[in-house]
């Protein structure tokens, strides 16, 4: 409940702090599968290691089989940046797309895909591009991050790769690094006396969420590289457009249960799982896109 749903090709899970929130999984796959609630404290059942986790009062936590489903019941007790990942068979079920980023907000906000930009690292679902393509939000070809000049914006970075530990994230003005502000890892805020501007390079190890916010100047050409620096890689290039006023809708942003325009989903098919609540259900198919 209260969640929301974001039409990128990935399905962004946004909650709000401290709101009871379910989210029932419903296996269409041919395997059995979980989804582990990767950074948020919640009760062990609930928590997606099946035949491991679990209480006196329930017994173990279920496996989800093919055709079955499963709510997972917990209330986020900090707002921040985390993620989504099944906990069966990772390589081939993680790789293939079952996997997302979760933002959960302090009460009273709202999320404004303007300034609040995610960026989430998967390997190629392909096993011959592995080596050379990295997903960016379930993308090849990453869009632009459009930011506006003097304006504040949050960059959420996810590393939810299944081999690259040494990914870096490197924003670029021109050939130099750029000043970024630390906000916050792991899905919880800093202490004040480390949100401090740095060069804009951090390392992005596997399981890690880090959030910096990042103002840019008017006229400036900025770029954002995911690399591999102890193998010299550049995995990809995200291009960061400066504009003077927001060109893109924030109405990509939507309640659950309303159903984007189809143009919108003509691409997911065959990307990360979908949401189509009433409590909010994520579908663990690879194809199926059901709103």
């Amino acid at each position: 409940t209260g969640v929301q749903t974001c039409a990128l090709p990935i399905s962004l899970l946004v909650l709000t702090q401290n709101e009871p929130t379910q989210i029932t999984v419903r296996n269409r796959m041919s395997q059995m599968t979980t989804v582990h609630w990767h950074g948020i404290e919640l009760e062990s059942y609930f928590d997606g290691v099946g035949e491991f986790g679990g209480d006196p009062k329930r017994s173990r936590a279920p496996m989800i089989h093919t055709g079955h489903e499963f709510t997972a019941k917990f209330t986020p007790p900090r707002a921040g940046t985390f993620m989504y990942h099944t906990h069966m068979i990772e390589a081939e079920q993680g790789e293939g797309g079952l996997a997302g980023p979760i933002v959960v907000l302090k009460p009273g906000e709202k999320f404004d895909p303007n300034r609040d930009h995610v960026i989430l690292a998967t390997p190629a679902r392909n096993f011959a591009d592995q080596g050379r393509v990295m997903l960016i939000n379930g993308l090849p070809t990453p869009e632009a991050i459009e930011v506006v000049a003097g304006q504040k914006h949050r960059l959420r970075f996810i590393n939810l790769h299944t081999f690259e530990t040494g990914l870096t994230a490197e924003l670029k003005e021109g050939s130099t690094f750029g000043v970024w502000r630390a906000l916050a890892k792991d899905g919880r805020d800093l202490p004040a006396s480390r949100q401090t501007e740095r060069a804009s390079r951090q390392m992005i190890s596997i399981g890690e969420t880090f959030d910096f916010e990042f103002v840019a100047k008017a006229g400036g050409e900025y770029k954002l590289e995911l690399t591999n620096p102890r193998f010299n890689k550049v995995w990809t290039t995200i291009p960061i457009r400066v504009v003077a006023a927001p060109t893109r809708r924030a109405e990509m942003i939507r309640p659950a249960g309303t159903k984007p325009e189809e143009s919108w989903w003509s691409t997911l098919a065959s990307l990360l799982p979908s949401i189509d609540r009433k409590s909010t259900r994520l579908n663990s198919s690879h194809t199926d896109i059901s709103r």
